[in-house]
């Protein structure tokens, strides 16, 4: 949001930003505010992929993962649900089900 105020406020040019890996690795937080976000510099620190992890990870679901207090945030932004009256996501179209699996 800061990019869009930033080109609200006819700011284009006048801010040098410093970007996290988030920008460094995706596109969608610069999307259709490329003009005031060029010349950033982004941070992406060298990744690697832990298997045990991604095994462990890829196992979760929403029977078996009660200890992680983020989770439901995640599997709701991740697959764009609602996970009953109590959901962090409002307004979601659709209720989770627990047929998803994280890919």
């Amino acid at each position: 949001r800061i990019l869009d105020a930033a080109k609200r406020n006819n700011l284009t040019g006048h801010f040098l930003w410093v970007g996290s890996d988030s920008w460094g690795s995706k596109i969608s937080p610069v999307v259709q505010q490329e003009q005031v976000a060029e010349g950033a510099i982004t941070i992406l620190p060298k990744r690697t992929s832990v298997d045990a992890f991604d095994r462990y990870f890829k196992s979760r679901s929403l029977s078996n993962n009660r200890r992680n207090v983020w989770f439901a945030e995640f599997w709701e932004e991740n697959f764009g649900c609602k996970l009953g009256m109590h959901g962090k996501k409002p307004g979601s179209p659709k209720k989770c089900t627990g047929r998803t699996q994280v890919n």
